[in-house]
């Protein structure tokens, strides 16, 4: 009986590791088996504590109650100790409420390895809005945070260097608690045997508070589920970004070309590969405002198709307006269309055999039932901002999920690039590209190149500690005489300052 105990043990150990990342909303009914990343006890979860009191994404979120007695919650990450990865997720900590959570060397948890000793929000009931992280290097560690209200939690962790080297870094509603950079051990400086998970805990009987919209990446997390990604992957598909949803075999169908960029050297393409499909996931919203914009290139003889989908979780699920059409089976060259948007079908114009501009702004507030739209192509107002979001129904999606870019037919073939996910406006913002910097390779053991999309005006570089010396400009930079180590390299251009981190080997 031992023998078979240790094998199940064994297989449950080997599966816990094999997921790379994840994007979960929480969406598990009473009785629904969650994924295989959340463990109780010692085991895969075969239910969650999930409620409808609150939700941050869909309909449910995960309650931490006021019983010390029971079953925690693990959230495995994987038992990691190489690579970049990054994690965001929501709380919610009602008014005269306190919160508790750790980070584990190891899950399942066994006798149990605290890496950074307790994080407390509003400990004992004495501190409302503060939180504490109270055994990371240094010091004890102050935060805020909003009571009776969704904030947002992202924490990344580099073991690009090895666990002994490993850091880490996190913010709490958008604001930096812990820098990037910051080895990743207790005060003491023990470090930890892997990043093995989350420990949600019943701290106290005054414990309550709700969890939702989890993402996990192998890859740095922006805070705030904002990206901007220039589509530079060196793997010819973009594994490293959470926001690129792969099927179930981690192959995503947007293939990383150089055939045509519109910012650094390459760009997305979406084949001629009839009835494939590729999820820019954009994190479930339901409240708030986000802005898209994207650059697309179509070329002559081709058609493009994308889709707004509501409550995306890695699947085409809702069409909020229809399909989004340019040059229908290459019938109509330079014509596009809505098909079936709160003012009916909307044709508009765009330009073959040139990069071009989709920008789209999303009003869900007070949230998603009340929600609007607008929609420019190559600076032009397609749908008016402030058009009611639905079909011409006026069905009201039930989040803004993800774009759904298609391949519909074998006249299909077309290019995507330079993506920025804000909240807010985009349609506000400067038309101006934010400006885009890659360092490459990196880590590196020499000769580091510079990809900037505007002129560098000057360039520093700093080492862990805070030294700093300015370096003069150039496209390359020279590290071969660097000690191994983390930097930091800032450049300036006219368009403002950008800081990178780079490893020497």
């Amino acid at each position: 009986m031992k023998k078979k105990y240790c094998l199940a043990a064994v297989v449950f150990l080997l599966a816990l590791q094999s997921f790379a990342q994840f994007i979960d909303d929480v969406e598990y009914p009473p009785g629904a088996t969650p994924g295989n990343w959340w463990i109780c006890d010692t085991i895969a979860c075969t239910s969650l504590p999930t409620v409808m009191e609150y939700a941050n994404t869909g309909e449910y979120s995960v309650k931490v109650g006021d019983d010390p007695t029971t079953i925690d919650a693990d959230l495995s990450l994987g038992n990691k100790t190489e690579g970049v990865w990054g994690l965001s997720y929501y709380m919610y900590v009602p008014i005269d409420k306190e919160a508790y959570f750790n980070l584990q060397g190891v899950v399942p948890i066994g006798s149990g390895e605290w890496i950074v000793g307790n994080i407390f929000l509003n400990q004992d009931l004495a501190n409302p809005g503060v939180g504490l992280i109270d055994n990371c290097v240094g010091a004890p560690v102050n935060f805020n945070f909003p009571h009776g209200e969704w904030f947002n939690v992202t924490m990344n962790f580099d073991f690009s260097m090895g666990i002994a080297n490993s850091t880490w870094s996190m913010m709490v509603d958008g604001i930096t608690v812990i820098q990037d950079g910051t080895p990743f051990t207790d005060n003491q400086g023990t470090i930890p045997t892997s990043l093995g998970g989350v420990n949600w805990y019943a701290i106290s009987t005054n414990n309550t508070y709700y969890l939702d919209t989890f993402v996990y990446s192998e890859g740095p997390i922006p805070p705030a589920n904002e990206f901007v990604d220039d589509m530079e992957y060196s793997s010819g598909i973009p594994e490293t970004s959470f926001w690129w949803v792969c099927d179930e075999t981690n192959t995503c169908s947007i293939e990383i070309t150089q055939d045509q960029a519109y910012d650094g050297s390459s760009s997305g393409y979406i084949s001629d590969i009839e009835n494939t499909n590729q999820l820019l996931h954009l994190s479930n919203r339901f409240k708030g405002q986000r802005g898209l914009e994207f650059y697309m290139y179509v070329p002559s003889g081709k058609e493009a198709v994308f889709e707004l989908q509501g409550n995306a979780n890695g699947a085409v699920v809702e069409s909020i307006v229809g399909d989004i059409v340019f040059n229908e089976n290459n019938t109509d060259p330079g014509v596009g269309y809505i098909t079936d948007t709160n003012l009916g079908n909307v044709n508009f114009n765009f330009p073959h055999d040139q990069w071009f501009k989709v920008n789209m702004d999303f009003n869900m507030d007070p949230w998603i039932g009340d929600s609007t739209w607008g929609m420019y192509v190559d600076n032009t107002e397609v749908i008016p901002v402030g058009t009611p979001f639905t079909n011409s129904n006026s069905d009201y999606p039930n989040s803004l999920g993800a774009l759904n870019f298609k391949a519909q037919n074998t006249t299909s073939g077309y290019y995507l690039d330079a993506f920025q996910f804000v909240e807010g406006s985009i349609l506000s913002i400067s038309s101006e590209r934010l400006v885009a910097i890659e360092l490459f390779p990196n880590p590196t053991s020499g000769i580091v190149s510079i990809l900037s999309t505007h002129e560098i005006q000057s360039i520093h570089i700093s080492d862990i500690s805070g030294k700093t010396r300015e370096l003069k400009v150039s496209n390359e930079l020279d590290l071969s005489e660097y000690t191994t180590g983390i930097y930091f390299v800032t450049l300036e251009t006219s368009e403002g300052i950008q800081t990178k981190k780079i490893i020497k080997q």
